[in-house]
């Protein structure tokens, strides 16, 4: 018997961010349609081509799991972000951040203390049974830390200044803003970025333009006041003209499971999604050569290894590569998450099926491979039987969903 626990975030967020898999009859195609609680079928903010209804990609992976491996005696636990606790999780053999991880609760938990956040950081450094681990967790949350990485294993990044909290408390505020503005001067940066570590979806990111010299340092200080009270560090690179803009210089998002390669895609500042020539898009970027260096930054990031040493394969990497550099191609780092978006509602649903039931059976994979290596195995076990349906969404304070009532409350048809 394996028992899975999967951390779901909020579907009214996955609903507003397009992240909603198709729901329809096809059970084939599509098999984490089956049984699918009412609170989890959400209407298409946008849909044009695709089914008016959808599901969050979290609980289509976890339904995905319940329903192909039930046979193999595999239990799924649908955990959401209320229901998060250290007896929850213990009952569990593993337990696995997709979406909802420490990031993804500290920017969507609008309670006043960030209640559910401080659960789970709470749960996460007591819990010895959270994938990945929480230092792999805390490696890709900071952007200087794999910077370094990247650099240390000769892979491209842009420029970058890094500034951590207790540097800038040591040098002073004034100093801060001076040392930075220097920094850009004497390196000839021009436009540059100021990014915080532990960020997520280009919050709290600003551009600065030192020609404007005065300007800039001022802007930067109210910048540094405002956003060092609550990120851990600040990360400042060179600005690359158009980055990310348009197909003169794209941002390719290229994404991983296990060690396989899925698919990429591209997404301009007016949210136009894009797929390459290579695999069926309209997006001329030279993937040979991107797919090596995507590789290779997978390939060294470090070992996931679990508080009893336990060494398991990666579920999810999303490596974000730019492409050029003053028009030529000089492929650099610029992200790396292991909990990303998959752009679900943008991509081609054949590349997008094939990933999440990759996802369900790598999940299944990594938690044999646990059981089997652990030295110990721990039998404790919550006296309750499994839900057969995930928990009713009642409102809760801070929590971006409300109940379904009303027309929303009937059973929804299938497109």
């Amino acid at each position: 018997m394996v028992r899975i626990g999967i951390l779901l975030t909020s579907p009214k967020r996955e609903q507003h961010k397009a992240e909603l898999l198709s729901y329809t009859k096809d059970l084939k195609e599509h098999p984490w349609n089956k049984d699918v609680p009412e609170e989890f079928i959400m209407k298409r903010e946008w849909h044009f081509r695709l089914s008016k209804y959808g599901i969050p990609q979290d609980f289509a992976v976890a339904n995905f799991i319940k329903h192909t491996f039930e046979k193999d005696g595999v239990e799924v636990d649908f955990i959401l972000p209320h229901e998060v606790s250290e007896q929850r999780l213990a009952a569990n053999d593993l337990n696995f951040c997709q979406i909802y991880e420490l990031l993804e609760s500290f920017h969507i938990d609008q309670t006043k203390d960030k209640e559910f956040y401080n659960v789970l950081v709470d749960c996460f450094k007591k819990a010895k049974n959270i994938f990945p681990p929480l230092d792999y967790q805390e490696f890709i949350y900071s952007k200087a830390r794999y910077y370094k990485h990247m650099q240390d294993n000769d892979i491209n990044i842009l420029p970058t200044l890094t500034m951590l909290k207790e540097e800038y408390l040591k040098m002073g505020h004034k100093k801060a803003v001076q040392h930075v503005m220097e920094h850009v001067q004497s390196e000839d940066w021009g436009r540059f970025i100021a990014k915080p570590v532990g960020g997520q979806e280009a919050k709290d990111v600003k551009f600065f333009d030192p020609e404007q010299a005065g300007k800039a340092s001022r802007l930067l200080s109210t910048y540094l006041t405002r956003n060092l009270k609550k990120y851990p560090g600040m990360i400042f690179q060179k600005a690359i003209r158009n980055f990310g803009n348009n197909s003169k210089s794209p941002e390719v998002r290229m994404f991983f499971t296990g060690d396989e390669y899925q698919y990429s895609m591209s997404q301009s500042t007016y949210q136009r999604i894009r797929t390459p020539t290579t695999e069926g898009g309209n997006l001329p970027v030279p993937m040979d050569e991107l797919k090596r260096v995507s590789r290779r930054v997978v390939d060294t990031l470090p070992p996931i290894v679990m508080p009893d040493g336990t060494r398991l394969p990666r579920l999810t990497t999303r490596v974000d590569l730019g492409v050029k550099i003053n028009g030529k191609v000089h492929p650099f780092v610029n992200e790396v998450e292991f909990a990303p978006s998959f752009f679900v509602e943008g991509v081609p649903e054949k590349l997008i099926n094939k990933t999440m039931k990759d996802i369900g059976k790598q999940i299944v994979k990594i938690t044999k491979l646990y059981m089997r290596g652990r030295k110990t195995v721990s039998t404790g076990k919550l006296k309750r039987k499994l839900p057969t349906r995930a928990p009713p969404m009642y409102s809760k304070k801070g929590l971006m969903w409300k109940p379904l009532t009303g027309k929303h409350s009937r059973r929804v048809r299938r497109d």
